[in-house]
């Protein structure tokens, strides 16, 4: 066949080949709009199986050059409720995928998302709240990317208990130091010492005396 097909295209023209063309198309649509006419006299009228009414056509025209199960299950009818629903294929309108390169992510733009892609063109109901705290966080982190400033900071103030029984007692202590007086407090802030700072001196010279 292959020799054939070559030997006629080398010995005849291209208007010869395109004439005998011309001649044959319309045997050829008509042969193949048989093949639906013939599968639905078999199945709707002398009551054959799909399988069935498949298999006596292709055996029936086997001898014709070409012909095979495919060039029948491209001719199926699409209305016959004999043909298995796998076997009819929808046949969707070409289309054609459009792409914009101007949408492809960039180094700078990976990792965004375009909300109204996700969510319409409104956008998701909590954006506001999101964006907000986004916000801040990036705030928050410029902050934290420096050294903080000194007045960043809060005083920190403590407050201290001194009992009012206790009043003669750090006058006493007042009136005893030359210069300060050492007060104690436990961790609640209540008054625990008083101790002047001459009592401090004598403290720290019996030190050096037992170091000594």
């Amino acid at each position: 066949m292959e020799s054939l097909i070559k030997n006629n295209y080398e010995s005849a023209s291209y208007s010869e080949l395109s004439q005998e063309f011309k001649q044959l198309y319309p045997t050829a649509v008509r042969a193949f709009q048989l093949i639906p006419r013939m599968y639905n006299r078999l199945t709707l009228v002398d009551k054959y199986s799909h399988k069935e009414a498949i298999l006596k056509i292709l055996e029936d025209h086997k001898e014709l050059p070409g012909f095979s199960r495919r060039n029948i299950y491209r001719a199926l009818p699409s209305d016959n409720p004999n043909i298995p629903r796998r076997v009819v294929s929808p046949r969707h309108k070409p289309s054609y995928t459009k792409y914009d390169t101007n949408d492809s992510l960039s180094t700078n733009n990976k990792g965004k998302h375009n909300k109204n892609d996700e969510y319409g063109e409104n956008g998701c109901p909590d954006c506001n709240v999101l964006k907000i705290r986004n916000q801040q966080l990036e705030e928050a982190l410029e902050r934290s990317s420096g050294p903080t400033l000194a007045t960043c900071f809060k005083p920190q103030i403590h407050k201290f208990t001194v009992p009012i029984e206790r009043f003669s007692e750090l006058v006493q202590s007042i009136e005893k130091s030359s210069r300060l007086i050492q007060l104690e407090f436990d961790n609640n802030g209540n008054l625990i010492s008083i101790v002047p700072d001459s009592h401090l001196s004598k403290s720290s010279q019996s030190s050096e005396n037992l170091v000594a």
